[in-house]
């Protein structure tokens, strides 16, 4: 009996020996898997960052904390004219455009201390032959395992098109502006959808408010017209708004800050409609035509006096303007004329 409890005590003893050595060699195992997995994972980032590196959609680099080139794509070294020998001797601080430097520098050294983990930049580099060119640049921080800055990893984007496109629409935008601002109107870019109104310097001018005065809302522009004209104004704006006309103009008149009445002419247009072809956008212009106005209305009320006198009187009656021409013959006179030359 105490030989078999013995045996038994044995067996178990070598089963739990056994058993120890089994767990530890799993544990092993797995470890050894682990770290199998963070290689594997390992090659495959860093042959996907090769692939992406290849690919050429932009210029991409790896730099040193001393901003030492490590390694660079053939885009960018198209981009700044140079070799991948030759980029490997610089620094990206070497390429950047002096006035640049400072902002850029900033910035990386914020990454450094721990402020951030990377940062985007717009800015200027010099290539080899001494041209400039504008680039965006994304730059993320690779860290080690303790946490500190290790390297960094860059992608610049040469933005040199999109630059001169801005450029070029700064310059037509004052072109435009120098042109309202010599031909003295109004303008008005409105939002159809939100009823939101820019209205310019001039506008304000011919309306007699302050910009602080009236809201940007299209309810300011409707505001000023004239009571009489409201009714008017309103329904050539929704016929063009519905698209029956091409162009929305509009001769009426407004009420100043001050109460004076004034003569404008407004004209304008849908720019822009939704995705369900619905009017979103429309700009135009006001012109202040008062000046005009009271002319023409000066003008009609002497013909209509000067109509009204030979009417009313017998004699011929005979107008001559300044440069000697005959501006005005009543009825009178021709009957005259006509009977002489029958006479003759």
């Amino acid at each position: 009996m105490l030989d078999e409890i013995k045996v038994g005590l044995f067996m178990n003893s070598h089963f739990i020996h056994t058993l120890d050595q089994a767990l530890s060699h799993i544990k092993e195992l797995e470890t050894e898997n682990a770290d199998l997995r963070k290689q594997l994972n390992s090659v495959y980032e860093k042959e996907h960052l090769r692939l992406f590196f290849d690919l050429g959609l932009v210029g991409m680099t790896l730099t040193s904390l001393e901003k030492g080139w490590l390694l660079v794509n053939q885009r960018l070294c198209e981009m700044l004219g140079y070799t991948r020998e030759e980029m490997l001797t610089k620094t990206w601080a070497d390429l950047t455009h002096p006035d640049d430097l400072e902002e850029d520098i900033r910035l990386f050294e914020s990454v450094l201390s721990g402020k951030r983990d990377g940062y985007q930049l717009d800015k200027r580099y010099v290539r080899k032959d001494g041209t400039t060119f504008h680039a965006r640049i994304d730059v993320k921080c690779v860290r080690n395992e303790h946490g500190q800055p290790d390297k960094f990893i860059g992608m610049i984007a040469d933005i040199s098109d999109l630059m001169n496109t801005q450029r070029q629409l700064e310059e037509n935008k004052k072109r435009l502006d120098l042109a309202i601002d010599g031909a003295e109107m109004g303008l008005w870019d409105w939002n159809v959808l939100t009823g939101e109104t820019f209205f310019n310097d001039r506008w304000y001018d011919i309306t007699g408010y302050e910009p602080d005065e009236l809201e940007n809302k299209v309810a300011s522009w409707e505001a000023v017209i004239h009571p009489e004209d409201v009714e008017a104004v309103g329904g050539v704006l929704r016929a063009h708004l519905k698209g029956l006309t091409p162009i929305f103009r509009s001769e009426h008149r407004i009420i100043k800050k001050d109460g004076e009445v004034a003569w404008v002419q407004d004209v304008g247009r849908v720019f822009e409609h939704d995705g369900e072809k619905a009017p979103s956008r429309a700009v135009g212009m006001t012109l202040d035509v008062t000046p005009q106005k009271m002319a023409e209305q000066a003008l009609e009320r002497r013909e209509a006096l000067i109509t009204g006198m030979s009417e009313a009187s017998h004699d011929a009656l005979i107008m001559i303007d300044d440069h000697g021409l005959i501006s005005f013959w009543s009825q009178a006179p021709r009957t005259c004329s006509a009977g002489f030359q029958g006479k003759s």
